[in-house]
């Protein structure tokens, strides 16, 4: 554990935020494993709602911004991937959780991909990880900026930058909900439409 936690230490508690080390490992791999069986279900979906429904395809407004989105997170994770491996070799812990970000992105962005060609299927099977994830990164503020303000474990150039990058990866990470919870609401209403008729 001395090899994986490097600097960050074995304490639980490190200036009032729980130790860097643990939280991001145990929260990356909770939402890694998460995002990779709820990614199975929504494919799953889409597969069964194309069968069931009309075969339009091409990504719509909604799905293209949620593409975007994803794309931005993914870009904003591989950036600190490459950053921290190069800069703080001392702490795999956190180059490997910006590495499994970047990963849980694409998983995210490719379940879009394959709705959008499943006849614009409803993602509601993302809704749990989307929570989640907000969660977390609305924790990742708070706790990087404990850590920058109370320790010297990083870099206090990179801690500012990644108190940003979290603030905008909770903001877009916010953005993918409210586009998925509209795309559900809209073909919610286009079934409906469909029974009616």
């Amino acid at each position: 554990m001395d090899a994986w936690c490097g600097e960050a230490g074995q304490a639980l508690w490190v200036s009032k935020a729980i130790n860097p080390c643990y939280y991001e490992t145990v929260s990356t791999g909770v939402l890694l494993i998460f995002g990779a069986a709820l990614a199975i279900m929504q494919n799953t979906s889409s597969k069964s709602w194309h069968s069931n429904h009309s075969s339009k395809t091409g990504a719509t407004g909604r799905e293209t911004a949620f593409l975007l989105s994803c794309s931005c997170l993914f870009l904003i994770h591989a950036t600190y991937t490459v950053i921290s491996w190069v800069a703080l070799p001392e702490l795999p812990f956190h180059t490997a959780q910006h590495a499994a970000l970047a990963l849980l992105w694409l998983i995210v962005a490719n379940c879009c991909l394959k709705a959008s060609k499943c006849g614009h299927a409803p993602m509601r099977w993302l809704r749990p990880l989307l929570v989640l994830a907000i969660i977390l990164y609305f924790y990742s503020v708070y706790s990087n900026m404990m850590l920058y303000l109370g320790t010297k474990l990083f870099p206090a150039s990179y801690m500012k930058s990644l108190i940003w990058a979290c603030m905008m990866a909770f903001a877009f990470s916010s953005l993918l909900l409210v586009l998925e919870v509209q795309q559900v609401s809209e073909a919610a209403a286009s079934c409906t439409a469909v029974v009616q008729q």
